[in-house]
């Protein structure tokens, strides 16, 4: 006879309930020391990149304000409301500029800088002060001919 069946059925269900609870503590263990894993990253995440992503939408926000003040810029009626205009814009791209600055400092990573890039060329393409030509004849004091 071999050993299990020499065994009174009471005895084989406690050896299998004990290497159940054997299999379900290492398999607990298994979960918990993984779930510290996601736990981690879940705060990196936080303290990294979310500020990361509320600076990219702060950036966002504001290339879209520049540009819409440029617009009005070019709009604009007389030299008081041109020059406001201007000064605001001015006062957006510092603030740009600050953020653009503030976001490549927190880059962690090699692939984030080598992505960032390409963002200043493209906020100076969108939001520049070359993209302006404020000066119209009837604004600057040259009467249109």
């Amino acid at each position: 006879m071999t050993f299990l069946s020499s065994l009174s059925i009471t005895k084989r269900l406690y050896g299998a309930i004990a290497l159940m609870s054997v299999v379900f503590l290492a398999a607990g263990a298994v979960a918990t020391h993984e779930l510290d894993g996601v736990v981690d990253k879940a705060k990196s995440t936080a303290d990294r990149r979310v500020p990361q992503l509320t600076q990219m939408a702060e950036l966002e926000l504001n290339v879209t304000r520049v540009s819409l003040q440029l617009r009005h810029a070019m709009l604009a009626r007389n030299p008081e409301e041109l020059a406001a205009t201007l000064a605001d814009v001015g006062a957006k791209r510092k603030l740009i500029d600050e953020i653009l600055s503030t976001y490549e400092k927190s880059l962690f990573t090699q692939a984030g800088r080598d992505g960032f890039a390409s963002i200043p060329p493209a906020v100076e393409n969108r939001a520049g002060p070359g993209c302006l030509n404020t000066q119209r004849p009837e604004i600057s004091g040259l009467a249109a001919v």
